[in-house]
């Protein structure tokens, strides 16, 4: 894993990875596959502000979240009991 900071901006390059800008936004992403509750990489010291899914091949659901906090969100696939995907949150 790269964790580096540079110019005020922490991150962790990694496919659980996240971008803290100087600003005070965090930028997450990672995986999902299962119905489940995941941890964000980091927890946004404020408030998790926004969530996107996208489904990887084979997925046959449609991905969202049932809920989100400012550590964790819960992943549920409509239709089908899991969908493999991807996500990015934004909070700060």
């Amino acid at each position: 894993y790269n964790t580096a900071t540079a110019m005020q901006a922490t991150f962790l390059m990694a496919a659980f990875g996240y971008q803290k800008l100087p600003s005070g936004l965090i930028i997450q992403w990672g995986s999902v596959s299962t119905n489940t509750t995941y941890a964000f990489p980091v927890t946004f010291p404020n408030a998790a502000l926004s969530l996107t899914f996208g489904r990887l091949d084979g997925g046959n659901g449609t991905p969202g979240a049932a809920s989100m906090t400012a550590s964790t969100f819960a992943y549920r696939s409509l239709n089908v009991a899991s969908t493999p995907g991807r996500y990015i949150a934004i909070g700060y």
